[in-house]
Order: C-alpha cells, then sequence, then structure tokens
C-alpha cells in the first residue's frame, strides 16, 4: 500500500514538473551553449591539445632511447690468412642513449610552449565570450520580439474595442461612417504590427534554438532596470580579464621567445652520446660488442645563410607583434569609449521617451475628456493612441539596446561568466 502511495505521489510532481517546465533564464541559456555549440568545443580541444604540444617540448630535455636491430645476408672477401669469398646471415643489436647537454633553444622552446598554453587557454576564453555576446543577443532580440508582439496585440484588442463601440454607435445614429473607417484603417495598421512581430519573433527563436543546440522551454518575462546608474557602475570590472589584451601581449612574448630559440642555432650543441652494439658475425674485423661513450660537440660554420634569415626574420616578426599589440590596445580603448558613449546616449533616450510616453498617456486622457464635449474627434484619439503605440515600441528597444550594450562591454572586458549573467539577470527578468 505505501510502495503504491509512493509510486503514485511520484508520478504526480513528475507530471506536475512537466506541465509546468521552468524558464529558461539568460545564464542557462549560456550553460547550454557552452556544451553543444561546435565551435566553441573545436577551442577546448585545441586548448587541451596544446598540453601535448607542451609535453613533446618538455620530453626533448630527456635522455632519447632507441634499439635498432638489423639483419639480413652479408657478402664480402676476408682477405686475412687467405683470399676467401664468404655469404653469412648477419645480425645487429644496437641500444644508444641520447642526452642533451646544452640546447638552450629547448629550454627557450618549453618557456614558448607555456607560453603558447596560456594563448590557447585566452583563445579558448574569448570564444566563449563571443559565445555568450551572442547567444545574449538572440536571447534578448527574442525577449523583445515577444513583448513587441505583446503591444502589437494590445493595440489591436484596443482598435477592434473600438471599431466594434464605433459600429455599434453608427447604427444609432451617435456616429458616422469617418469615424468607423479610420478606426478600420488603425486596426488594420496593427494588424500588420502583429503579424510582423509574429514573423520576428519565429525567426529570433530559431536562432537562439541553433545556438543552443536545444530547444527552448519558456522564458522569463522582460522587466527593465530602472537604475540604469547603477548597472553603468557595475561594468567598471579589471580589464586584465580581457581576451584580445591577453592575446596580443602574449602573442608579442611568443615571436620574442621565438627570436631567441632561432639566435641560438648560431651556438654550439652538446649531447652524451652512451651505445652498445653487438653484432653476429663471422667477419673478423668486425667487434663482436662494442660499447660508446662519449659527448658530441657539433659547431655550425656555414649554412648558406639559412640561419641569419631566420633570425632576422622572427626579429620582423616580433616588431610586427609588437605593433599589433598597439593596435589591439588603441582598438580596445577607442571600442570601449564607443559603448560607453552609446550607453550614455541610449540612457539619455530611455528618460526622454519615458516622459514622452507619460505625456502621450495624459494627452490620451484628455483628449477623450475633449472627445466627450465635442473638441475632439475620433481621428484625434486614434492618432493619440498611435502615437502612444510608436513611443513604446521605442522605449522598449531602447531599453533591450541598453541590456545589450552593457553585455556587450562585458564581453569585450572577458567578463562573461555564468555568475555574472545570473547576477546581472537579476536585474532584468522576472
Amino acid at each position: 500500500m505505501k510502495n503504491s502511495l509512493s509510486v503514485a505521489l511520484a508520478s504526480l510532481v513528475l507530471t506536475s514538473s512537466m506541465g509546468h517546465a521552468l524558464p529558461l533564464y539568460l545564464s542557462d541559456a549560456y550553460e547550454k551553449a557552452l556544451a553543444n555549440n561546435h565551435g566553441y568545443r573545436s577551442k577546448l580541444l585545441e586548448k587541451e591539445s596544446s598540453l601535448y604540444g607542451q609535453k613533446q617540448r618538455e620530453a626533448k630535455l630527456y635522455p632519447q632511447v632507441q634499439l635498432a636491430l638489423n639483419g639480413g645476408l652479408h657478402d664480402y672477401v676476408q682477405n686475412y690468412d687467405e683470399q676467401k669469398n664468404v655469404s653469412e646471415i648477419y645480425k645487429s643489436y644496437s641500444l644508444s642513449l641520447t642526452q642533451p647537454l646544452y640546447r638552450p633553444e629547448i629550454v627557450e622552446s618549453i618557456d614558448q610552449g607555456v607560453l603558447r598554453k596560456e594563448g590557447a587557454e585566452a583563445e579558448t576564453h574569448k570564444s566563449s565570450q563571443e559565445l555568450g555576446i551572442e547567444v545574449s543577443k538572440a536571447y534578448f532580440e527574442l525577449l523583445f520580439a515577444r513583448k513587441s508582439l505583446e503591444l502589437a496585440q494590445a493595440n489591436f484588442d484596443y482598435y477592434t474595442i473600438k471599431y466594434k463601440m464605433i459600429s455599434e454607435m453608427l447604427s444609432h445614429g451617435l456616429s458616422n461612417k469617418m469615424d468607423l473607417l479610420d478606426t478600420q484603417f488603425y486596426m488594420d495598421k496593427s494588424l500588420i504590427e502583429i503579424n510582423t512581430a509574429k514573423k520576428k519573433e519565429r525567426l529570433s527563436h530559431r536562432k537562439l534554438e541553433d545556438l543552443l543546440l536545444s530547444p527552448i522551454s519558456e522564458l522569463p518575462s522582460f522587466f527593465p532596470y530602472d537604475d540604469v546608474e547603477t548597472s553603468k557602475t557595475a561594468l567598471q570590472t579589471d580589464l586584465s580579464l580581457s581576451p584580445d589584451l591577453k592575446i596580443a601581449a602574449l602573442s608579442r612574448q611568443i615571436a620574442q621567445k621565438e627570436l631567441s630559440i632561432r639566435k641560438y642555432d648560431h651556438y654550439p650543441k652538446v649531447d652524451l652520446s652512451l651505445s652498445r652494439t653487438e653484432n653476429e658475425t663471422n667477419d673478423a674485423a668486425m667487434y663482436k660488442i662494442d660499447n660508446r661513450a662519449y659527448v658530441q660537440v657539433t659547431i655550425p660554420i656555414y649554412q648558406g645563410g639559412a640561419t641569419e634569415a631566420k633570425v632576422e626574420e622572427a626579429r620582423l616578426l616580433h616588431l610586427s607583434q609588437i605593433q599589433k599589440e598597439a593596435q589591439t590596445k588603441q582598438k580596445f580603448d577607442f571600442q570601449l569609449e564607443e559603448l560607453f558613449e552609446e550607453q550614455n546616449v541610449i540612457t539619455q533616450n530611455i528618460g526622454i521617451l519615458k516622459n514622452a510616453s507619460t505625456a502621450s498617456k495624459l494627452n490620451i486622457t484628455a483628449i477623450e475628456t475633449a472627445q466627450k464635449s465635442g473638441l475632439k474627434s475620433q481621428t484625434d484619439l486614434l492618432e493619440a493612441r498611435s502615437k502612444l503605440y510608436k513611443i513604446e515600441q521605442d522605449l522598449l528597444r531602447q531599453q533591450i539596446d541598453f541590456v545589450i550594450n552593457s553585455l556587450n562591454i562585458l564581453s569585450l572586458q572577458g567578463n562573461i561568466e555564468t555568475e555574472t549573467l545570473k547576477s546581472f539577470e537579476k536585474q532584468f527578468l522576472r
């Protein structure tokens, strides 16, 4: 009996949870994109591969041990006591060990590998920022499309009620045909706006699903944040997180290390070699066992100018990276300044449109009062209502633009993370 009751309760809970899916918040959408997006996962694999590239560089400092096995037919002329031709099966086993003693270019390449690993991490971080802003834009564009559809539908409902009311009044001789036609015009216009909003909503929905590679559940509602100054202050973050600045700095350091590596091609190379060779042969001139231990010094003397050309190439590439880093910093400063300037304009526009919305609503109330006294016509009221709808649409667009602008600043600074988005979405989503 208890088991049956437990199963029934579990079934009820499951059915209830399925019927009321939790809304998909921005941070949830970002997590889904990180888990599924092909471009970001590609960067993760590149980052992981950089670890094995570093292991290859470090391995060059360790002893290199090789075993060589040789066998085959050996024909030779034995020329000791008497000359005779010999043909025999020949076997040889050789075990050798080479330990680098002086190879500074290997040490430099290991240091360079550390920088390359950091560069791969920075590229992955940059990819996550690009994905974050792309998901955020698609997310809020979908919210904008749905909110626009709500406004258009409310506007259409208003005109529909007005049309029915004027039709009823016209049948009793309390209105005129012109008012009815004007109302029908605005009603048809609002219907076109509904169809346009529906199309944008479908496209925005599809774009977000493509980014997440997952179906979208219910979304929360968008509520504009009134305290924009607090939002702007929250965007002042540590610029050292910027992936673009970090990648530029690392690219310069990698180029500098490459220059050092190539310069060491002018230096001698010193290796310690140990080997043991065993030969199975009847040739008296060959050693049965050959053990060797020696230090090998290789001194580059002349290579047709190739080494000098490689060094000069690396020097110029290093200078190029210095210029690119300066350009990246300049571009970053300009983009950041541009985004904050754009935010100031958006903030001003929001204030203006809020005042315009309040004034428009008061104007509609005044026209409705004046209409009762015959001082204003039905056309005046419909035009005022149309202006209010346009103001509300523009205000909504500016409020969405403020959100996207703020996310662009976070992305440029390298600060789009799940936790950041969770605190950010509290200001705008309910």
